[in-house]
């Protein structure tokens, strides 16, 4: 018998294994713009929502001084006036809106794929129940 050596063979570069990591270069660059996104997001974000937080801190500082000029005048505090009220409520969905922003898009909850012996009942630590309430106290009182 003759022993033939083990041949080595080459792979022709085909339209498919080209097309394959073209699509995979371009799906690279999609991540890459995607994340450039994210970041940009993210600092208009935050910057929105310092925004929010600076007219909230400006509004906390004209209610103390209008509080100090009512008791300057002796009047009593009855409300805010109308101005500090709207700003209190610009301030606030000011910085709201940056929250949203800066918290990026919403994905998808996924969990792993359990086993089937994992959904056993006597594996649920939630659902353990101990029938020893009747054994603590005793019957011949």
């Amino acid at each position: 018998e003759h022993v033939y050596p083990a041949r080595r063979r080459t792979i022709a570069p085909t339209a498919t294994s080209q097309g394959s990591r073209k699509a995979h270069r371009q799906r690279n660059r999609d991540e890459a713009i995607a994340r450039g996104a994210a970041m940009a997001g993210s600092r208009l974000g935050a910057a929105v929502a310092l925004l929010g937080v600076a007219v909230l801190l400006h509004t906390t500082v004209a209610v103390i001084q209008y509080r100090e000029t009512l008791k300057f005048a002796q009047e009593e505090f009855e409300s805010l006036p109308p101005a500090l009220l709207s700003e209190t409520a610009a301030g606030a969905v000011i910085a709201i809106a940056g929250g949203f922003i800066l918290a990026g898009t919403l994905r998808k909850i996924t969990a792993p794929k359990m086993s089937r012996a994992s959904d056993i009942g006597s594996l649920r630590n939630d659902f353990v129940s101990f029938g020893l309430r009747s054994q603590a106290i005793p019957l011949s009182l």
